[in-house]
């Protein structure tokens, strides 16, 4: 057995307009102090895992606004607390372009950093500036190859549809220039409009149908990353029907993150009435001449992904996720298994044997953390957390893991959205379209 550790870096220079991260722009001048605490913290709590770590995740914001010298610091204390071996450990970094120059790139790379998480978005310049991005399509090109160039053949790049304006055509292109690049790993995921963010005020649904969907898609959202990795951690997908777990952006285990329940989080209700044959309606409103896309819309550009991405060797191991055979994110897998990680920084969420604890999103209030306790009075994570998580994965999870859920499960299995395969229980095609319907059996 094993376990990973997730580090969260809550600096960006600049806030998107549909992120709800915990990350912080304009406070560079604490990451110093910031690294130091985040080390005392490790070396204070690095005893409960008890067992080797294979994985390590930075995620953020954006980590590669730190300097070498920082990650060299918090590895090699890594590597004096902990069984962790850089050699034989998956060590994944999220970056956005424009963030980090060829050399600083190969300076990450030597000091064992060996898996690149790339937050592209689009290609598409327009859609680029719509999203508040600080780069361009060229500057993510340019990043991509430095990045190989610095010595990286594990990469993974971000991309977003369903955005605002987007049809169909265009998303064909940011897929066509992604495969282009070959990357080893491609994480796609559907736009998510979330509250306190500037997208939220400009395409917010204002009907009390919407307002529902939204109760729904928040209850249910998962963990993904960042490449659940995108990197820091949605809330728990439970936190809103149980006790309160830790987790990921505001209050739960920072997991990567990645991260949406099913591909249509927001719609699912629609999707629901879709399937019935039902007429549905955009659920974005004009804004600035821009909408987001139709239900209908937003399935093709999903289903086309699915197809594609197949065609060209990647295998769609998750939801959201695809890869080349043998470079399935493995941090991502230990969240999507319900397995033990320790999560370090602000913010950032743990689970280790059944418990789940998080630390302060505030980076002032996490700074002034005068002792880190081994003690965590967190919640106890469930069976139905096994459950909500492993059906993320495209091969499902074993039959024995359902034991007391016989009756949702034969349910579920009448309406088309679970079948039995190989001794596992898994989404079929339309329960991956219709995802939070299945995940709601088990909340």
């Amino acid at each position: 057995m094993t376990a990973s550790l997730y580090v969260h870096i809550p600096f960006c220079k600049q806030k998107c307009n549909y992120c709800d991260f915990v990350s912080y722009a304009g406070k560079e001048n604490f990451i110093d102090e910031y690294v130091e605490t985040m080390i005392r913290e490790f070396e204070s709590r690095c005893s409960v895992l008890y067992v080797p770590c294979s994985t390590v995740f930075f995620g953020g914001g954006t980590p590669t606004l730190l300097e070498p010298k920082h990650f060299d610091k918090i590895l090699s204390t890594f590597i004096s607390h902990s069984s962790l071996v850089i050699s034989h450990s998956e060590i994944s970094i999220e970056a956005n372009p424009g963030t980090a120059g060829k050399a600083k790139l190969k300076a990450l790379r030597q000091l064992g950093i060996n898996r690149l998480s790339i937050g592209v978005q689009s290609f598409n310049d327009r859609q680029l500036k719509t999203l508040g991005r600080i780069h361009d399509s060229a500057t993510a090109k340019r990043f991509y190859q430095d990045a190989r160039d610095a010595g990286f053949d594990n990469i993974n790049l971000d991309l977003i549809f369903a955005l605002p304006g987007q049809t169909l055509a265009e998303w064909k292109r940011d897929l066509a220039t992604a495969i282009a690049l070959k990357p080893e790993h491609l994480s796609t995921y559907n736009l998510q409009i979330e509250e306190g963010t500037p997208f939220w005020e400009r395409f917010k649904e204002p009907s009390p149908a919407a307002a529902n969907r939204r109760t729904l898609s928040q209850r249910e959202r998962v963990m993904s990353q960042a490449d659940l990795q995108n990197t820091f951690s949605p809330p728990h997908p439970l936190t809103q029907s149980v006790p309160p777990l830790p987790e990921g952006e505001g209050t739960s285990p920072l997991i990567p993150v990645c991260a949406t329940p099913s591909p249509f989080g927001r719609r699912c209700a629609s999707l629901a009435h879709w399937m019935r044959g039902e007429k549905v309606h955009s659920s974005g409103r004009a804004d600035e001449g821009l909408s987001l896309p139709s239900e209908d819309e937003e399935l093709a550009m999903y289903e086309y992904a699915i197809e594609e991405l197949a065609a060209h060797g990647y295998k769609h191991y998750e939801i959201s996720n695809f890869a080349k055979p043998g470079y399935e994110c493995q941090h991502n897998l230990v969240y999507w298994r319900n397995e033990n990680y320790l999560g370090i920084g602000a913010g950032a969420h743990s689970h280790v044997n059944g418990q789940r604890w998080s630390n302060p999103n505030c980076i002032e209030k996490y700074l002034e953390t005068a002792t880190f306790s081994r003690r965590f009075p967190g919640s106890t994570a469930d069976q139905r957390e096994t459950i909500f998580l492993g059906l993320r994965l495209l091969d499902g999870l074993s039959i024995k893991k359902f034991k007391g859920f016989e009756a949702q499960v034969a349910e579920l299995i009448k309406d088309g959205l679970l079948t039995e395969e190989k001794g596992n229980y898994k989404l079929t095609r339309q329960g991956l379209y219709l995802g939070n319907l299945v995940f709601e059996k088990f909340v």
